[in-house]
């Protein structure tokens, strides 16, 4: 990566250009056997897969201040991606995508900071998919597709940062995205694997910061926040209902207490992250899992033991239960339910000592 900044025109300028070669030789085996037989190769179809990309990215980046209060980015480049696969099927594709932003920033007052930001995305391959694989606990086959392309998307967002003074800080973030070439699941041939879906959308807002309780009387302890919760919206490639992309995140909260014992080399706390993920949507399954109220832990941490940071901390104090349940249908989702699988894994709690600092 090469990157040059100047002055001039009434602002700062920056252009940058950038080269990445990326990577995957996959070979897959499989050999299965029935009661005392010997051992015998299953057809995986394409068995060794290479996929090489050489990406290159150029963008030139323009900021200045319209008023004393209100600045502008606007960033102009794009992508080009020489991409060659081999396998079942040789091919070589190259790939021009156009990316850029706009941003508006506005600062009415010394603690309240407003961003409005309008830009132009492009994902990033994930190269298993163009590998064909089989889960055997679930006897679940993939097919890779050497046809996928990557996803882009315009987004949307809003920010607003706010000092909060000796209370801390915080910010909430609005956005909304429309999306193409969505990577999700989709029948390939007489199997499955993933693949693009044209179009789709997603919807969310994150809160995140940080809150001192001092004012409160609680000296040296905080609260520390991010949530995200978001939404998406495709239309399935099977039954053509519309339906979120598979296993998108759609709640995260990542919530930390934290207690610096005033006058003392002691601290305490804790934290817990709830996640949730939409279900899977495969040729003739649907998976769901729950993982509510989420992990948590708490801790004991002793800042000067002989000169080390001691601590003690327990995963899942009170234990956990992982549920997951999966609906087969036949032939396919859009036929008959077959069977429902539930299972309910209880986690222990988990126990760690931890010595840190220079030895």
């Amino acid at each position: 990566r090469a990157e040059y900044s100047w002055s001039g025109l009434g602002g700062m300028w920056d252009a940058s250009i950038e080269n990445a070669l990326n990577r995957l030789d996959a070979t897959s085996q499989l050999r299965s056997a029935l009661g005392s037989a010997a051992l015998t190769p299953v057809d995986l179809g394409d068995p060794t897969v290479s996929v090489e990309e050489n990406r290159s990215e150029v963008f030139i980046t323009h900021s200045r201040d319209l008023t004393e209060d209100v600045s502008v980015q606007v960033s102009l480049g794009g992508e080009v991606s020489e991409l060659s696969s081999s396998g079942g099927t040789e091919q070589s594709r190259t790939f021009y995508r156009p990316k850029g932003s706009l941003t508006l920033n506005w600062q009415p007052n010394p603690d309240t900071t407003v961003n409005a930001r309008v830009e132009r995305q492009v994902g990033q391959l994930d190269f298993f998919d163009f590998v064909s694989q089989l889960d055997l606990d679930d006897g679940e086959d993939q097919t890779g597709n050497a046809d996928i392309v990557p996803e882009q998307k315009w987004r949307g967002e809003i920010e607003l940062d706010r000092s909060l003074g000796s209370w801390g800080a915080g910010s909430v973030l609005v956005f909304a995205e429309r999306l193409e070439d969505i990577v999700d699941q989709l029948p390939i041939g007489t199997g499955e694997g993933p693949g693009n879906i044209d179009r789709g959308q997603r919807l969310g807002i994150t809160v995140e910061g940080t809150l001192n309780l001092d004012p409160i009387g609680v000296r040296g302890a905080q609260i520390t926040y991010a949530t995200t919760l978001q939404t998406s919206r495709i239309d399935d490639p099977l039954t053509g209902q519309e339906r979120a992309i598979n296993e998108e995140e759609e709640i995260r909260i990542d919530l930390e207490f934290r207690h610096d014992i005033f006058g003392t080399d002691l601290a305490w706390g804790g934290e817990i992250t709830p996640r949730q993920r939409s279900d899977q949507f495969r040729l003739n399954s649907v998976r769901e899992t729950r993982d509510l109220p989420g992990r948590y832990s708490v801790f004991i941490e002793h800042k000067d033991l002989w000169g080390l940071t001691g601590r003690a901390q327990i995963f899942q104090p009170l234990g956990n239960i992982d549920k997951k349940s999966r609906t087969l249908f036949a032939p396919d989702r859009t036929g008959s339910l077959v069977q429902i699988e539930r299972s309910r894994v209880k986690e222990n709690p988990v126990y760690i000592l931890e010595l840190s600092g220079r030895f």
